[in-house]
């Protein structure tokens, strides 16, 4: 999985896991993305999907985070 995403073995993963619903911290996490966007070897992971899904979309880009953070969207098992 982390291959698959581009992720090398001394990155550190933090993300969620969840529907995409406004309550779930998504908005804070990309903050915190922001905020730490500097911070090698620290890599952002979003998956999951939902009716809150296209503003999450939205503030990732106004964020200018296309780069730093990944939407895997809803994944199955």
């Amino acid at each position: 999985f982390r291959q698959a995403l581009g992720f090398q073995e001394e990155d550190c993963v933090v993300g969620t896991l969840c529907f995409l619903r406004s309550w779930k911290g998504v908005s804070t996490l990309l903050q915190a993305a922001k905020l730490l966007e500097a911070t090698p070897h620290l890599k952002w992971l979003i998956v999951g999907s939902g009716i809150s899904e296209k503003y999450f979309h939205q503030e990732w880009k106004r964020l200018g985070l296309e780069n730093k953070v990944i939407f895997t969207g809803h994944l199955t098992p």
